[in-house]
């Protein structure tokens, strides 16, 4: 059960807040076009990135870049209860606030800092600040408030970004890896979701993957469920929009071709589950997003 106790909209930012008293995960296709933060105020919590698992704790935060899919759950034990702060930014209004000398492009920023940092005692209770602020200025709404709320959200970035880099020092930037995970099982299911990855637009069965990492069917249905919070169904049909993101903004391939080199085969097919999982056709996507 989840408890919303804040949200806010102004043109390029969505901010919530909400409790979690339960064990439970987000459901069905998850991913956006812009950058996404979670920052972690009470409790842990388990995040299934693309093909990664990160720990996020109280004091740490996670970046998730554009078109990466993620899902949240228990999957290692642990207290089902926590609290997050979330920030979804929409990059286009954004962009300008990225011009800073010696700082990233949203592109590059996307792709550099993605996955997990820990913020330093002084840090984060400068980022809890920020968060309280970034609050009571995102509800006024006026043209000052909303440029406020702006310069707040590149600090919480530019501060983000010096804990990333602590982070990866230390090696809380990567993947998970600490007492509580199986490692057997993480190992092997880490393997199978980058052999995924890699072969989506081929024709698999679930009967072909089992064989070949040595499981039973109904056993690596079961556990691969468990572990990333999807079916194999939904993880290959995932990745398979995935790669039709890239197919659309940086080709000119009909929709049907794609619709083929991605494995879909049937446009009708192919524009449905397009449809489901980016709330948005194929061709309003490659408008949107080409050559960008």
């Amino acid at each position: 059960m989840m408890d919303v106790t804040y949200s806010q909209v102004i043109p390029g930012i969505f901010a919530e807040e909400c409790i979690r008293r339960t064990d439970s995960s987000m459901s069905g296709y998850h991913f956006h076009n812009g950058l996404e933060f979670l920052f972690m105020l009470e409790g842990e919590r388990y995040y299934f990135v693309n093909q990664s698992f990160f720990h996020l704790q109280k004091g740490m935060a996670i970046l998730i870049n554009t078109n990466q899919f993620h899902k949240a759950s228990m999957i290692h034990g642990g207290s089902p209860g926590h609290r997050r702060f979330l920030l979804q930014l929409n990059t286009r209004i954004l962009e300008n606030y990225f011009s800073f000398p010696d700082f990233p492009s949203v592109s590059e920023f996307g792709d550099r800092y993605c996955g997990t940092a820990k913020f330093s005692d002084e840090d984060w209770i400068h980022v809890l600040y920020l968060i309280d602020r970034l609050k009571k200025e995102l509800p006024l709404r006026t043209a000052e408030s909303n440029s406020l709320s702006y310069m707040m959200v590149m600090e919480l970035i530019a501060i983000f970004i010096r804990a990333r880099k602590s982070s990866e020092t230390s090696g809380l930037g990567e993947p998970i890896s600490d007492s509580k995970v199986n490692d057997n099982i993480y190992e092997r299911i880490q393997s199978i979701t980058i052999f995924l990855r890699n072969n989506c637009c081929t024709s698999l069965t679930i009967d072909q993957i089992a064989e070949q990492f040595y499981f039973s069917r109904s056993y690596l249905s079961h556990v691969f469920k468990v572990v990333t919070g999807y079916t194999i169904v939904e993880y290959i049909m995932i990745c398979r929009v995935q790669r039709a993101c890239e197919l659309l903004a940086k080709t000119s391939l009909s929709i049907t071709d794609i619709a083929t080199q991605t494995g879909f085969g049937n446009i009708t097919y192919f524009e449905r589950v397009f449809k489901r999982t980016k709330d948005i056709t194929p061709l309003k996507y490659r408008k949107q997003n080409q050559h960008q």
